[in-house]
């Protein structure tokens, strides 16, 4: 979404982060007072959005740092969802309780550096994509 500017404000979130040939959606957080995180619906449901790991990043903008809180992978947030019975808001976006998210940020590392990309299995964008979307839309 950084490189798209014509979507970069409409989605909370940062996609299509790319590292290690895996792909990363962050959510930034000015501190953690809740204990759920919003999430867009559309980088939950929308392959073109969809991450390997979403990553939670605490923004502390008078230190000038970004510092890993927690993270979750595609494959447990789905497990998890399913699990529950989760569905979006009438807002299009998810609440996700922070008890879901790793919070131990040197488990991504090791997942990064030992965890093969095909290990998480991620939908693939439809051909026909345009009139998929459209049928979403009405």
């Amino acid at each position: 979404t950084i490189l798209q500017p014509e979507i970069a404000n409409v989605l909370d979130a940062v996609c299509n982060i790319q590292g290690k040939k895996f792909k990363f959606c962050l959510i930034t957080t000015g501190g953690f007072t809740d204990e759920e995180i919003t999430l867009p619906q559309a980088v939950i449901d929308l392959p073109e959005f969809i991450a390997d790991f979403y990553v939670i990043v605490e923004v502390q903008e008078e230190q000038e740092t970004a510092i890993v809180q927690s993270f979750l992978s595609y494959e447990q947030l789905i497990k998890r969802r399913s699990t529950v019975n989760l569905e979006a808001d009438q807002d299009w976006t998810y609440q996700l309780p922070l008890t879901w998210f790793e919070a131990n940020s040197d488990h991504l590392l090791l997942f990064l550096r030992c965890l093969e990309p095909t290990a998480i299995s991620l939908p693939e964008i439809p051909s026909n994509r345009l009139v998929q979307l459209g049928e979403i839309r009405s």
